[in-house]
């Protein structure tokens, strides 16, 4: 008999779930049909920014601004406006958004770049402190991330050689504690850790970043959209390159307050590592399945990416197994499972999102209907 239906059976890692204090109705007095370039709305996009940046613990020395196209539109902007193509560049490719941006360096940019494609710690050995370096520091299709030791990067910005640090923290931004000195350029977006609806990307510039903005001007043209150093004054006032949604700023201000009321970061980073150590126990229990990444000390805490490790599941066609996962999300029925990983993007396995808007009761929940389903078909257990 399989276990009851979860309350909140959303798991995707992206948009995630909303924390269960989340409601519509709280959203209070929004600014429909006024401009973002209104004193009130100003004010509103201005306050979300400067509290967004206190709960994340970032220094005063960064400048934190918003951009279109959520974590993507960050991590473009980012790319083209301060990649130096008269020094190297190393790119850390590990997962499947890490080779895009490898992509679009060498498509788009036609810069040319090492590709460091050796696991962790191997990898962070490997990089060239002269060198730009670009990383994701948590790839949210196989669920691997840079870890906790920083001791490299730290030794990195020591060095002093004025290169910069472009890093996508898509699902690192509250799942672990980043080391806002050490990274010069970051892009997230508010639709994982904070759970918040997409669209919104966020830019984080060090001061080298700032300094190295100043003084480059690439020599590639750029769409307006993308022009950091035309529009940065505004940017870092909160006056936005373009139009964005009033009612998700609104409701970043409400999820601002629920994680404040929860305890702040600390609270965050907390609960994250909880959800993700309620999956890590089931896994031991249960050895037919496992996580993606074989090292335990870089698997991320907020995707978690997980197959099964039968000889019978591994003899089958990677057609196969991933019909077979499609088959397992469909044996939920229509409740809002969003459990298999990127068809394109990844390996045949579940996603499950452990960030701090997940319910432990929820997750438990999920992996009992899980095993019952395995176990029950019997097949590659």
């Amino acid at each position: 008999m399989l276990h009851p239906k979860n309350t909140r059976p959303f798991f995707s890692s992206g948009p995630c779930v909303k924390p269960k204090e989340w409601s519509l109705q709280a959203l209070g007095s929004f600014l429909m049909g006024r401009s973002h370039r209104s004193a009130e709305g100003l004010a509103k996009i201005q306050s979300l920014s400067s509290q967004l940046k206190a709960l994340l613990e970032i220094p005063d020395s960064h400048v934190l601004f918003f951009t279109p196209a959520s974590a993507s539109g960050a991590m473009g902007m980012a790319l083209w406006n301060f990649l130096d193509p008269h020094r190297g560049i190393d790119v850390l490719e590990w997962d499947v958004f890490s080779e895009l941006w490898a992509s679009e360096i060498r498509q788009e940019l036609q810069l040319s770049y090492r590709s460091l494609t050796s696991p962790p710690p191997h990898g962070f050995q490997a990089h060239c402190p002269e060198h730009d370096l670009v990383l994701t520091w948590c790839g949210t299709t196989h669920g691997i991330w840079v870890g906790e030791d920083h001791g490299w990067l730290m030794a990195r910005h020591r060095a002093n050689t004025g290169s910069l640090v472009l890093c996508d923290a898509t699902s690192a931004v509250f799942t672990t504690a980043l080391p806002w000195d050490y990274l010069d350029v970051t892009a997230f977006s508010w639709q994982k850790g904070l759970a918040g609806e997409a669209s919104t990307g966020i830019l984080v510039l060090g001061p080298r970043a700032q300094e190295r903005l100043a003084v480059q001007r690439p020599r590639w043209p750029m769409p307006r959209i993308f022009r950091i150093k035309d529009h940065v004054k505004d940017l870092e006032d909160g006056k936005l390159i373009n139009t964005p949604s009033m009612l998700c700023i609104e409701e970043g201000l409400h999820l601002l307050d629920i994680y404040r009321q929860r305890g702040g970061l600390k609270a965050a980073l907390h609960r994250t590592k909880r959800n993700f150590s309620v999956v890590e126990a089931w896994c031991h229990e249960h050895p037919w399945i496992d996580f993606l990444v074989p090292w335990p000390a870089y698997r991320a805490y907020g995707p978690v990416c997980l197959s099964l490790t039968s000889s019978k599941f591994s003899a089958l066609s990677r057609a196969q197994q991933w019909d077979w996962f499609y088959h397992m999300q469909a044996c939920f029925g229509n409740d809002g499972f969003d459990l298999v990983n990127h068809a394109r993007c990844s390996v045949p396995s579940f996603r499950i999102w452990c960030g701090p808007s997940m319910e432990e009761d929820d997750l438990l929940s999920l992996l009992k209907r899980i095993k019952d389903l395995v176990e029950r078909e019997g097949k590659y257990t």
